[in-house]
């Protein structure tokens, strides 16, 4: 369960979460429990840790949750965000991620009533618009933002997408926040020694399929 706060320049607060596999800027493994025989791939074996968790936090400062999904992050995340959405009904929960981009996006929007918006593509440049206007919006109201879908969205714009061109102009990330918490952990020594920041320097897929991007 990786968990990465932040208050923007606007004093706008964020939270970003990755549940499971790497996070993109650390991980911190939720202690194991004892899995019933035949119920590995049971999301009912995550829950318990998990909601203990998310009772640590208080949901509601945040402006907006989002979630990163990639494979097999798809359930603790619906899960994840379920919970969070109970705690904080009026935060906007967003998904982004290979894991539900295009129509994928569009059928977990309708299936799972508990989340509010899909980004489709890259979310650097749509997630700090998607920002702005929340914070200009009144409470509650839905904003529409290129690459950004919720229920109520054309039936084009689930393909739209809106990515930096030059990935070089993007900002170098930042982690301070992150280990400044982590140094007041219990076990900060070692809990930090089991931290991975991995670099991906190019876009595309990982294995060479040229029809994914």
């Amino acid at each position: 369960f990786t968990f990465g706060s932040r208050v923007t320049a606007s004093g706008i607060a964020v939270a970003l979460l990755l549940l499971g596999g790497t996070a993109a800027h650390a991980q911190i493994n939720i202690p194991a429990r004892p899995v019933p025989p035949g119920a590995e791939n049971d999301t009912r074996a995550f829950a318990p840790a998990l909601t203990v968790r998310l009772d640590e936090i208080d949901w509601t400062q945040y402006t907006m949750v989002g979630l990163s999904v990639v494979f097999a992050q798809t359930m603790p995340s619906l899960l994840a965000a379920r919970e969070i959405k109970r705690r904080a009904p009026h935060v906007p929960i967003v998904l982004g991620g290979p894991s539900c981009t295009n129509l994928i996006g569009k059928s977990l929007l309708e299936t799972f009533d508990f989340l509010d918006y899909v980004v489709n593509g890259e979310g650097e440049r749509p997630l700090v618009n998607l920002l702005s206007g929340l914070e200009q919006a009144p409470r509650g109201a839905r904003v529409n933002v290129r690459a950004v879908v919720h229920r109520l969205s054309e039936p084009g714009a689930f393909g739209a997408i809106d990515q930096a061109p030059d990935m070089a102009a993007l900002p170098a990330p930042n982690f301070d926040g992150y280990f400044e918490t982590l140094s007041r952990t219990q076990n900060p020594a070692e809990t930090r020694g089991r931290i991975r920041v991995p670099v991906e320097t190019s876009r595309g897929c990982w294995w060479d399929r040229s029809h994914v991007d």
